[in-house]
């Protein structure tokens, strides 16, 4: 019966009992309204732990009908099904600085002061995906407590260890946001592992504007322009053509470490090509543009 939760999630228990497969693929109606499955279908999915690619109805006529946007589409979703099956389409050679893994993580506020930390897609040094975390419990404040710390990072040591086959010597965090979490905590756990570890704050909210100039002409900056200092730098990542818009850059800020700036900066700009969901760079680097997409969907995943 349409609009039946209950038979939902039948169908779905129906299907992965009886069915070994990858993906699930499924059609939903294109109206955001009581009767669409769409939630539910992708929450019992992934409590069977069955990646799922939902298609409207809507964009499986405009593949019916040959649009003009239809190859776009087909080509993301393709993506999406391939990465969603364990497949890797890409990767970055030669990211700069000598790093094992870089982990993103953000913060989910469910409600005022109800949030849900949480970890990103670990990747190796080449961007591939090699694990997420996903918290068990809520927690109070934005500030991510100790003892969730000792969760997230054991999991990422753990799961890099057995997808790797060797240890982490190097790690980055990208941190979404500020980062106020107990740097004496990071010291001390990291020390104890002998890791060498970075925290690089990741703010994608940012009020100032930059611009190019060059022989007395103004225009929008171009992707990858930065403007950097010892402990800081704003970059663009994404180019928007003039009279358009003005691209916001994103502001990096290095909290601890002793990578150089204009490294960070590079990884930064080479993560932002890791996103299988689309033919296109992302804005943000992977690891925190992933945590910031698991927290939005925790549900989901």
């Amino acid at each position: 019966e349409i609009g039946d939760s209950t038979n939902y999630k039948k169908l779905v228990r129906s299907v992965s009992e009886k069915k070994s497969f990858d993906v699930a693929i499924v059609l939903v109606p294109t109206e955001e309204d009581v009767s669409n499955p769409y939630s539910t279908f992708k929450t019992a999915w992934a409590e069977k732990n069955i990646p799922s690619q939902m298609i409207s109805e809507k964009t499986a006529k405009l593949f019916e009908n040959k649009d003009a946007n239809a190859v776009w589409l087909m080509h993301n979703i393709a993506l999406g099904i391939f990465a969603k099956s364990g497949g890797i389409p890409w990767i970055v050679d030669n990211v700069p600085g000598n790093i094992d893994c870089f982990v993103g993580i953000d913060v989910a506020t469910l409600e005022k002061g109800i949030h849900y930390p949480t970890c990103a897609t670990v990747f190796d040094k080449n961007g591939r995906p090699i694990n997420f975390y996903k918290p068990k419990k809520a927690q109070k404040g934005e500030k991510i407590n100790d003892s969730i710390l000792q969760e997230i990072f054991d999991e990422v040591i753990l799961g890099y260890e057995e997808s790797t086959g060797s240890r982490i010597r190097n790690l980055v965090i990208h941190r979404d946001g500020f980062s106020n979490e107990d740097a004496e905590w990071y010291k001390n756990y990291f020390e104890r592992k002998e890791i060498n570890y970075s925290v690089i704050e990741v703010k994608k909210f940012v009020s100032s504007k930059m611009l190019r100039e060059q022989n007395g002409e103004i225009s929008n900056p171009l992707c990858g322009d930065s403007l950097v200092n010892n402990t800081e730098a704003f970059v663009i990542m994404t180019d928007i053509k003039d009279g358009k818009a003005s691209p916001r850059p994103l502001h990096i800020k290095k909290q601890v470490g002793n990578l150089p700036m204009d490294t960070i900066v590079q990884q930064i700009l080479a993560l932002s090509c890791m996103h299988f969901g689309a033919t296109k760079k992302s804005r943000l680097p992977v690891t925190t543009y992933y945590a910031d997409k698991i927290c939005k969907n925790i549900d989901y995943v």
